[in-house]
């Protein structure tokens, strides 16, 4: 997959197995996502690449959080709510063991996890 991330073309998509699976190279490369001046413009683009590995679409959305998210997750109104569901399949926990081993995107973004594979992040 060569789709960009955020228009930027110098940063290109995942790629997958002949099975669907999100490559060696996709994991190590969210796990070691570099950092630049911008850290603003750094978090979304790793979740937007995030978003791009993880296998059911439709069950990674973006989106304004509620009034009572806000409350319990404790953000701002600039925020932008990522909530994600595993499905149980091994590729998507793959993605989300490849985040959690990135210290400084996953302690800057992931607000919460419940039981049965659903996650929040946030980004400004």
């Amino acid at each position: 997959m060569a789709d960009e991330v955020a228009g930027d073309p110098t940063v290109t998509g995942p790629t997958f197995d002949q099975h669907g699976y999100p490559t060696e190279a996709t994991l190590d490369r969210i796990t070691n996502w570099p950092l630049s001046d911008d850290t603003t413009r750094d978090m979304r683009d790793w979740l937007a690449f995030c978003q791009m590995a993880w296998h059911y679409p439709e069950a990674w959305t973006v989106r304004q959080p509620t009034s009572a998210e806000r409350e319990v997750f404790m953000l701002g109104d600039e925020t932008w709510l990522h909530y994600c569901a595993t499905g149980g399949w091994s590729g998507n926990e793959s993605v989300i063991g490849a985040m959690a081993k990135n210290f400084v995107f996953w302690s800057q973004t992931f607000v919460g996890r419940a039981t049965g594979g659903a996650y929040w992040f946030t980004r400004p």
